[in-house]
């Protein structure tokens, strides 16, 4: 994660990972799977205290935001660095969302627990991204990792302002 960032049109960095995934069973399952991606790609300190972090906020607050959205977005000891994903469940899950609609686009924003306020900033930038309905309409319509890729990370410019340790 060097200077030189890719933002998008929405204020926000490139996303670190984006998941076309299969159905899970449970949320649970969703939070052990989401864990294991961000244990592969960061080698975050403790996966499965990770892991029951997520359960637990869910718990506590939910992660549903309406219209078949959740963003997964919470600060962790676990992690040094702002972490932004995607996950598009082929089968909805139930994510506490405001409307009980069940979530299939999931957007994931974990900060360090020494975030500042731009980890709300951040969370609100995505928010806005995945409530805007032509791209909502297209992630509705995707398929494959592939068009999901290239709907999140066409809007991308490059960037020398963007300080992803900052972000978080």
């Amino acid at each position: 994660m060097g200077d030189y960032m890719s933002v998008s049109t929405h204020g926000l960095p490139e996303f670190d990972f984006i998941k076309f995934a299969p159905s899970y069973g449970s949320s649970q399952e969703l939070f052990l799977a989401l864990a294991q991606i961000v244990n592969d790609k960061f080698t975050i300190s403790d996966a499965s205290k990770f892991a029951e972090n997520l359960v637990s906020t869910h718990i506590e607050r939910g992660f549903g935001i309406g219209d078949g959205v959740a963003i997964i977005n919470m600060k962790s000891e676990y992690v040094s660095d702002a972490i932004m994903g995607f996950i598009k469940l082929e089968k909805p899950l139930m994510l506490r969302a405001p409307d009980e609609t069940p979530c299939h686009n999931i957007g994931v924003l974990i900060s360090p627990v020494s975030s500042g306020k731009s980890h709300l900033q951040t969370m609100a930038r995505l928010s806005r991204l995945f409530k805007d309905k032509t791209i909502a309409q297209k992630l509705a319509k995707a398929s494959s990792e592939e068009v999901l890729n290239d709907i999140l990370e066409g809007h991308a410019v490059e960037s020398s302002q963007f300080d992803r340790s900052e972000a978080a």
